[in-house]
């Protein structure tokens, strides 16, 4: 097994092959010294070991540090460029000495592969060929996974420009007008690791690799592992996603077969929590619709891959609502307290009063600076941001530790001692050949940036089958490559976000309970709290379903803005309700008015905003009301959502599409939301800067020329059987 490997030990660089543990059970301290099973190490250097274990990825550059005040005082340029892309950033600095006795500092992990020394210091230096790339280029972190064989190194290879003999290595580098893209190569996806994972989690792009002569469906060797990449990349919500279509000269460039893949991948990707999903089909052998268009191809009008990387628009997927910052270093400098850390969500400000958790102490934010290229000098900072990384001056006397989380008094993460987790075991088997890695009772520990926290899984909910969503309730555990969704209690108050709110505080891994190796059992996404009320259990009402004299159902009407769905959702309501039928129309803008008011139009937020929406149409649904919902609802996922949230009650769920054309949209549009759109004054505008994706199979489906709302709500209400 790999180890970590010593490059340059006296420079303090070193990087990350595969993991802390070999097949002797030994392990290399950040100082580059190895250790064994028989050394005795104090815990603090075990717990420092098990941290970078826990959130690094193979690769990883891991730089020591050493500095006045007791805190480091790390190169400034390798703050800037990888202290906010780590997941734990800073770590605590351990006591311990190493041979020589020197102290050995805190370290850097940079959460990017195949890093050498060389690598390091060309960025560090800016003497590689492309100069600054800390100016204005956009770091974007991208991976791709999905295909068998070599069809996934092929493409980062073409991606990459890789023609020196290296196509081999896990990560590429690929620059563009306007980014910097790191490309890290996961392979097919079937034997998903803790470094995958954890890459997925931080990922702003996922490339999903199918090649074009083989077959998404279930039951073929290439489509089950291109549907298990993609429920992998939708469970750790990697916000965009591209399907590459490649080897197209195999099926001789045909149009045909890529707009069948394209609409057999929509078809069970419905399912999946997808927000921007988009196709290319590629040449990846000769670079074509790479870096440079196909003459093959010429029905193909889309970007390149690489264009499209370019495009993406990256800066909305950050969470700038909910101030978060993760501590991941402690000292004091003076009468003042000195905190590192990661913005890991929404917007702080010098002066801002926040508090300290778990703790609960209140304080407020003395400074606030930024690394800068310089050597020991910095940049102060208004205000900072999702993902910076930035050192913060508390007053004197605040107790605050590494692991411990700033934010706003009146918008807090959850502090909790009972989590519920969807967990992807990615740890191989359970130890002494077990099949089963995580049952009730499993003893684990849960890694949050800076923090280990001992913990017991409570409770095994259910195993789920990623490719059915059927829902294994009485699974007595979950072996390798399974997901499932567990509560888990925590020896001492854990601190973190759902994970659909933020992914960087919603994702923790669980390491096995062992030391002084280390291995992680699973990469798992936060739901939430766990209620400790006991009372808060489903009450089953003495009224049933069937006791009652109307049948309930949900109509979801989805469109442009404009398109007519809530005018053709008022008249079934006027005609249901004159023939003494319950109905009610949830139009979205009226929702936005009280249920939804706090929602803004952020990918996140209209998830939000569909998910309440459901919820609420099932209840009324389950009353006995035709609830007539009518939203943009943009994403075939998140429909897809509101349609299994139906179909766990067993209520009826119906989808209409009002294809209506954005021309006659615009058209009738008294409002000029469309005009104002065009002009850059409305942000995430459906149809405009933001996407729509039509549904596939809806039940019913409305065109213009189908008739005026009136003769089209009759032919939904006999269609349907309202």
């Amino acid at each position: 097994m790999a180890r970590w490997s010593a490059k340059s030990a006296d420079a303090g660089i070193m990087r990350v092959d595969r993991t802390l543990e070999t097949a002797e059970g030994t392990c290399v301290r950040p100082d580059g010294y190895r250790l064994s099973r028989s050394d005795t190490l104090e815990a603090e250097s075990i717990a420092l070991l098990r941290q970078i274990a826990a959130t690094c990825v193979p690769g990883d550059v891991v730089v020591r540090a050493h500095g006045p005040h007791g805190r480091p005082a790390l190169d400034r340029l390798c703050i800037r460029a990888f202290g906010s892309l780590a997941a734990p950033g800073w770590l605590r600095e351990t006591a311990d000495a190493d041979a020589r006795g020197n102290r050995p500092g805190a370290v850097v992990v940079d959460p990017f592969w195949n890093w050498t020394t060389t690598d390091l210091q060309r960025y560090l230096d800016g003497a590689d060929q492309d100069g600054d790339r800390f100016g204005s280029a956009e770091l974007v972190r991208v991976v791709a996974l999905g295909a068998p064989g070599q069809a996934v190194n092929d493409l980062v290879a073409a991606l990459c420009a890789e023609d020196d003999g290296n196509a081999a290595v896990r990560t590429g580098f690929a620059d563009t007008p306007r980014r910097h893209l790191v490309v890290g190569d996961l392979g097919a996806g079937d034997d998903m690791d803790p470094h995958d994972a954890l890459a997925l989690a931080r990922a702003d792009v996922a490339l999903l690799v199918l090649p074009a002569d083989s077959d998404v469906t279930a039951g073929s060797a290439t489509g089950d592992l291109f549907r298990r990449a993609a429920f992998a990349v939708s469970m750790y919500g990697v916000p965009h996603v591209v399907v590459c279509v490649t080897g197209m000269e195999s099926v001789s460039f045909s149009q045909s077969r890529f707009e069948e893949i394209r609409r057999n991948v929509v078809s069970f990707s419905s399912r999946l929590r997808f927000g921007d999903l988009a196709f290319v089909p590629v040449s990846e052998a000769a670079g074509e619709c790479v870096r440079r268009p196909c003459e093959a191809m010429e029905w193909y009008r889309g970007r390149i891959l690489l264009d499209h990387l370019d495009d993406i628009h990256i800066a909305s997927d950050r969470n700038l609502i909910d101030g978060r910052l993760s501590v991941q270093y402690t000292g004091t400098a003076g009468e003042r307290s000195v905190v590192l850390g990661s913005i890991s969500g929404g917007v702080l400000r010098t002066g801002d009063e926040v508090v300290v958790l778990p703790g609960g102490e209140h304080t407020t934010i003395g400074a606030l600076t930024s690394p800068s290229r310089v050597q020991g000098s910095e940049e102060t900072l208004a205000e900072a941001f999702s993902p910076m990384a930035v050192e913060v001056d508390l007053p004197a006397g605040v107790t605050v530790a590494a692991g411990d989380v700033i934010a706003r008094p009146g918008n807090r993460p959850h502090v909790a001692t009972d989590l519920d987790l969807m967990v992807m075991v990615v740890g191989g088997d359970g130890g002494d050949g077990e099949e089963v890695v995580l049952r009730r009772g499993t003893r684990v520990t849960i890694a949050t940036p800076g923090r280990l926290t001992p913990a017991t899984i409570s409770d095994l909910k259910y195993r789920l089958d990623t490719d059915t969503r059927h829902r294994d309730r009485v699974a007595s555990g979950l072996g390798a490559g399974e997901v499932g969704r567990v509560t888990i209690h925590a020896d001492a108050p854990v601190v973190v976000d759902s994970h659909r709110n933020n992914r960087l505080t919603g994702t923790i891994a669980l390491l096995a309970e062992e030391s002084p190796t280390v291995r992680t059992l699973a990469v798992a996404t936060v739901t939430g709290p766990v209620s400790h009320d006991t009372n808060v259990v489903w009450q089953q009402m003495s009224v049933t379903r069937q006791d009652r004299p109307h049948r309930g159902a949900t109509v979801w009407f989805t469109g442009l803005s404009g398109s007519g769905k809530s005018t053709i959702a008022a008249e079934i309501e006027r005609s249901l309700v004159a023939r003494g039928r319950p109905a009610y129309v949830m139009d979205g803008d009226n929702l936005r008015h009280g249920l939804n008011s706090d929602l803004g139009f952020s990918d996140d937020d209209r998830r939000e905003n569909i998910r309440r929406t459901a919820e609420v149409a099932a209840l009324m649904a389950d009353a006995g009301t035709v609830v007539l919902v009518s939203l943009i609802s943009p994403f075939i996922s998140e429909r897809a959502r509101a349609r299994e949230v139906h179909d766990e009650q067993g209520l009826p769920f119906y989808e209409v599409f009002v294809d209506t054309p954005i021309e006659q949209c615009e058209q009738r549009d008294v409002k000029g939301l469309y005009a104002r759109a065009r002009r850059g004054e409305i942000r995430s505008f459906t149809g405009i800067d933001s996407p729509y994706e039509a549904p596939e199979k809806p039940e019913v489906h409305v065109v213009p020329g189908d008739g005026g709302p009136a003769v089209v709500a009759e032919e939904i209400i006999e269609q349907l059987g309202l």
